[in-house]
């Protein structure tokens, strides 16, 4: 639902000027080329954070499988 509004949102304001790829569309007929970049920014800091909330779960069975200690270790 979240990407779906955007998206039409972008199609009511635009029309039939817009591209397969929304980003393209707003940087070349707005002239805002900043916000290509930003956005692209954000997108990329979107999917590093959403890969390590993915490989938690993973990595956390894979150590309990592997039976790894957990902990701090008192010296």
């Amino acid at each position: 639902m979240l990407i779906v509004v955007p998206v039409a949102l972008a199609y009511v304001y635009y029309g039939n000027q817009l591209n397969a790829n929304v980003l393209v569309t707003v940087s070349t007929i707005g002239g805002l080329s900043w916000t290509f970049y930003m956005l692209q920014a954000v997108m990329c800091l979107q999917l590093l954070f959403a890969i390590v909330f993915l490989l938690n779960p993973i990595c956390l069975e894979l150590e309990e499988r592997l039976n790894v200690p957990t902990g701090v270790v008192a010296a």
